[in-house]
């Protein structure tokens, strides 16, 4: 790294990444209290509930302990659900990159440091750097400080968890935001246009509960055909809430959880890098700056697409229906006209769009 590149960039960026790191950490200590009050609102009704039903002695019959353990006595009363602030959290880690690799194209700044001494390799790799560093050490110390309020404000009796309880389901959320942050990079340097811009990071963040629920479907009906039960561990829980480990039915994440999300981010990592050694400002406006990827997004989006949202009605269908013969045929058809209705608006966004842009020119 360059230390004049490093001083240029930060002296640059610097309101931003602080404003996120403030946003992040502001967020975490909100929700940590939000959920300390539901916690304890939770504990005093359900006391209340128990002396008016059966009186005072039977309450320290039951188990108000705040993680799910296996093996636990069935008069747990309730486990509460932690949940991270995610979508929150979706907005502010896009706008970080769009902050550092979209916003600086439509500036003097890109062009400005296109025409330095630094390499586009060197300048990508800075910004990475300060975009990671700031993203991870605002959402360990927003973590920190979340769990901290747990720790602190809710009994010790009741905290059952300890560090290395936590820790993997925390590992994981960390890679989890990592591989957003990847992702919506890619989309800040490869597209030219804010509006297309904003409706691609909308769908996709729209897309990945989709995806998420998809995947769980699949999961659980492999494991029902194979063993007859439905396996707790695909639940997208894993990544949203605070769990300890092993949670539900015993389950500890697999190890290819943690591999598919470092896999799939080294790899968005390495393409954005690619494309913006390739970056040229004279482009800007365009739906997408690089022309050799139009019919590789176009082939993607239809197929993409159709297949999360008939997945998604086939997550819904699957618990209620029987497998007949017209349910498949249904959803193969709607499948069908997804991939026409999307590769035909993908084909008129990216070229036929295009070419009306140039002739308005």
């Amino acid at each position: 790294m360059n230390k004049d590149l490093n001083s240029l960039l930060w002296k640059h960026h610097w309101k931003l990444l602080s404003l996120f790191f403030v946003t992040v950490v502001g967020i975490y200590l909100y929700n940590g209290l939000n959920q300390v009050n539901s916690w304890n609102e939770n504990y005093q009704s359900t006391i209340e509930q128990i002396k008016l039903s059966e009186g005072t002695e039977t309450i320290k019959d039951y188990d108000f302990s705040l993680f799910y353990t296996p093996g636990q006595s069935s008069n747990k009363i309730f486990t509460t659900f932690i949940n991270e602030p995610s979508h929150i959290l979706w907005i502010a880690i896009a706008l970080l990159s769009f902050g550092l690799f979209f916003l600086d194209k439509f500036s003097d700044f890109d062009q400005f440091l296109f025409a330095s001494r630094f390499s586009k390799k060197m300048i990508f790799s800075t910004k990475m750097i300060f975009g990671f560093s700031t993203l991870l050490g605002s959402l360990i110390i927003g973590k920190i400080i979340f769990i901290g309020l747990l720790y602190m404000q809710i009994p010790n009796e009741f905290f059952n968890a300890t560090f290395f309880e936590l820790l993997p389901n925390q590992l994981l959320s960390l890679l989890f935001y990592s591989l957003i942050f990847s992702m919506m990079m890619f989309f800040a340097i490869i597209i030219g246009d804010v509006f297309f811009l904003f409706f691609v990071s909308i769908g996709f963040s729209i897309s990945i509960g989709f995806f998420m629920n998809t995947f769980r479907t699949l999961f659980d009906k492999w494991n029902y055909y194979q063993h007859g039960s439905i396996s707790m561990i695909a639940s997208n829980s894993w990544v949203f809430s605070l769990f300890k480990a092993p949670g539900i039915q015993g389950e500890h994440p697999p190890i290819w959880y943690y591999l598919v999300y470092s896999v799939a981010t080294g790899l968005l990592v390495a393409l954005s890098s690619h494309y913006y050694k390739k970056l040229s400002l004279e482009n800007n406006g365009k739906f997408i700056l690089f022309s050799t990827l139009n019919k590789p997004l176009i082939l993607i989006v239809s197929l993409y697409v159709p297949f999360m949202l008939v997945s998604n009605w086939l997550y819904a269908d699957f618990y209620n229906l029987q497998l007949t013969r017209f349910f498949w045929l249904n959803h193969l058809l709607s499948f069908g006209f997804g991939v026409a209705f999307c590769g035909s608006l993908s084909w008129f966004l990216l070229f036929k769009k295009e070419a009306l842009k140039k002739r308005s020119f």
